[in-house]
């Protein structure tokens, strides 16, 4: 009688073990279903979207009208400008672009810029640029940036990035500028974070700026990104009789669209506003074209 009740025993415990096994092996089959199906419906998604690009292409030209509106407005004009931009893509590892802006303030001024991008290795890239601008104090006489990022990860879509940048003005003043950053792709999604730590000279005046940035989009479809940046602008102010460090806080708001309405043009706007501590407000509205052949 006992050995029955033994038996009946191992039999109930093993019956519920099973069941759990089996609930266990129809969870799996199930997210791994959701999965497949999940890759299946983007890969479907990717190859119609893709049928439905001609070719790449290498040239991209942009022009846009900038529109900058100042609080307190007695104080500072508005100020505009008008830019066009050309890109050319001339291998797979090679890329540069040339921009020429027309600035309208109290001075006119012109601001001409040439960079590149060159592809090192399949997980190494860096890009560079180089601008002058005309003999008007709110303008850089020279800039040169200089930036190189990694890949990580399995699929590469982690990018560290590190740079500098210098700059001189028509005055005095130059500054030095490093930067370090960490950007997550995920499918249409891009999440970075940038750090900036300026040196302003003479004074030897630190600031530094943190930024965060969201985008979401496709190339050939939209982009759209939204920027958030905050922290200090300074340096010495040597127009005064007795020299003075200026440090003010300071933080930016971005929105970026860009949008194509056939295959290979569209329309671009820029909306930023900037918060300058005890200086001033600052509201931008640029609109543009692009088109691509």
């Amino acid at each position: 009688m006992k050995f029955i009740h033994i038996v009946l025993c191992l039999s109930f415990f093993s019956s519920i073990s099973l069941q759990a096994q089996v609930t266990e092996i129809i969870e799996d089959v199930k997210n791994t279903t959701s999965n497949v199906v999940e890759e299946i419906e983007d890969f479907v998604e990717d190859y119609q979207f893709k049928r439905k690009i001609p070719k790449r292409y290498d040239n991209r030209l942009e022009a846009y009208y900038t529109y900058d509106y100042l609080d307190p407005d007695n104080l500072y004009d508005a100020w505009k400008s008008e830019t066009i931009g050309y890109y050319r893509t001339v291998n797979k590892e090679f890329n540069y672009h040339l921009i020429g802006t027309l600035h309208q303030r109290y001075d006119n001024g012109f601001l001409f810029e040439a960079g590149f991008t060159r592809i090192w290795h399949r997980k190494i890239f860096s890009d560079a640029a180089f601008s002058m601008g005309s003999d008007v104090d709110y303008l850089q006489m020279l800039r040169f940036d200089f930036n190189t990022y990694y890949k990580f990860l399995q699929h590469e879509n982690l990018i560290a990035s590190l740079g500098i940048a210098w700059i001189n003005y028509h005055d005095v003043h130059e500054d030095t500028i490093l930067r370090a950053g960490l950007a997550y792709y995920y499918k249409r999604w891009i999440i970075e974070y940038v750090y900036f730590q300026n040196r302003s000279n003479p004074g030897k005046v630190d600031t530094s700026t943190n930024q965060v940035s969201v985008g979401y989009g496709q190339e050939f479809k939209h982009w759209t990104y939204f920027i958030y940046s905050r922290g200090k602008q300074g340096y010495l102010a040597t127009y005064l009789d007795i020299p003075q460090e200026v440090n003010s806080k300071s933080y930016e708001i971005t929105l970026k669209h860009r949008h194509w309405f056939g295959k290979n043009y569209g329309p671009f706007l820029h909306i930023i506003y900037t918060n300058l501590d005890q200086v001033y407000e600052k509201y931008n509205l640029s609109l543009g074209l692009f088109w691509q052949f």
